[in-house]
């Protein structure tokens, strides 16, 4: 008798613990560690990395309601449109598995770069000196860049503080194309495994180029200046063809 009311509890106890097992299993969030069969990782431990390929998240715009209530005057904007063209073309090398082009752009984009920080106002350079120091640095390394692995590496950097310094400012107001921030999570070397910034249309994943050209997780629009532009007479629509 005892034995009988022993194995019923026994039956009980387990039928709960394995309640609680399902459960906490159903609830589980998905390891992002990389895979070591990742052609992109192939050094990394083995994990359960989720497939990459066209799967985007919804492009919620980032800052509040989508707009920067920073406002940089006509040279000034004209400067940033500069700097992201240059930027947008040394992705577009990258993920073209060349570097042919990406010396000149880096110099256009810091030279660019020179008249954008100045008009920033001090508080906002003061809490992200941080990301314009390494956009000075990381523009200086890409003009000196003679091999595509450290200018991957170079450019992982560059876009995460880029990407820091548009959320703040905004992207400007006359930008023909939306602009778009993109998560890779598999390029282990750069910031938060790989951001970059593109025009929207097919995926250009700029740190594995052909081999996953289209690689990435997560799709984020970047915020618009709030600034009016339609005053200015002396401002014309600039004409992208990225």
């Amino acid at each position: 008798m005892l034995f009988r009311i022993f194995n019923q509890q026994t039956l009980s106890i387990f039928s709960v613990v394995f309640l609680l097992i399902t459960i906490g299993c159903g609830s589980k969030t998905v390891d992002l560690t990389h895979s070591q069969d990742h052609p992109a990782n192939p050094d990394g431990k083995h994990g359960t990395a989720p497939a990459h390929g066209d799967m985007l998240t919804a492009a919620v715009p980032e800052g509040d309601e989508g707009h920067s209530s920073i406002t940089l005057s006509h040279d000034g904007t004209e400067a940033l449109v500069a700097m992201l063209d240059a930027y947008l073309v040394i992705g577009e090398q990258l993920a073209s598995d060349t570097i042919d082009n990406v010396s000149v752009q880096a110099q256009a984009m810091l030279e660019a770069f020179h008249t954008v920080e100045h008009e920033v106002p001090a508080k906002l350079r003061s809490a992200h000196a941080s990301h314009t120091e390494t956009i000075h640095e990381t523009g200086h390394q890409l003009a000196d860049i003679s091999d595509i692995k450290s200018a991957r590496i170079a450019y992982g950097s560059l876009s995460d503080s880029f990407k820091h310094f548009i959320a703040s400012v905004g992207v400007p107001a006359n930008y023909e194309k939306s602009i778009y921030s993109y998560v890779c999570g598999m390029a282990p070397d750069v910031p938060e495994a790989g951001i970059w910034m593109q025009t929207d249309g097919p995926v250009r994943n700029p740190y594995f180029g052909s081999a996953m050209l289209r690689c990435h997780s997560a799709k984020t629009q970047m915020s618009v200046s709030s600034a009016d532009m339609s005053g200015d007479t002396g401002m014309e629509s600039h004409k992208h063809s990225h």
